[in-house]
């Protein structure tokens, strides 16, 4: 905030966020990006503001708020197609087909999971899974060798890669 980078306090508020959910304080999170969208909107960095709105999507599917949830993956995709954002288009829609699954709506939960398939085919993509533990072992080597916190959605991509290599 003291050299007044609107842009870098909006990012690092969203990465508050996620330090927020992944230690369970789901409505300091929820206020960190509301902060971090309010600040994205203002400075106009359309590609950031379509990512906090699948940050915020999540939160509210977490907390049973589907409708909300599904309004801001909705948004988020929208943006992330019109910023040409194809890796978080591809992710809200991941995540969009787990709310939809969630929410019993199977043929339209497949639908999102084709095209987001389709992008990661058309983009040259990884999908992988990891199980909780391996993702915690990721975040504990990234704090230890290179001393940075990231949350679970952060550390999954390095615990995937682990896994690959292993």
């Amino acid at each position: 905030r003291a050299d007044g980078d609107r842009r870098h306090e909006g990012i690092n508020l969203a990465n508050l966020g996620n330090v927020y959910k992944s230690t369970g304080r789901s409505a300091d999170a929820r206020a960190s990006y509301e902060s971090s969208l309010m600040i994205h909107r203002e400075v106009g960095n359309r590609r950031s503001e379509g990512i906090v709105l699948g940050l915020l999507a999540i939160l509210h599917q977490e907390a049973g708020r589907f409708d909300q949830a599904e309004r801001g993956f909705a948004l988020a995709i929208a943006i992330h197609r019109e910023v040409g954002n194809r890796d978080g288009e591809g992710t809200d829609l991941s995540n969009l087909a787990s709310l939809l699954h969630e929410t019993g709506r199977l043929e339209q939960a497949r639908g999102a999971v084709d095209e987001a398939l389709r992008i990661l085919r058309e983009t040259g993509g990884v999908a992988g899974q990891a199980e909780d533990e391996e993702i915690l072992e990721a975040q504990t080597m990234l704090a230890r060798t290179e001393g940075i916190w990231a949350g679970p959605t952060g550390s999954a991509s390095l615990a995937v890669l682990l896994r690959l290599l292993a």
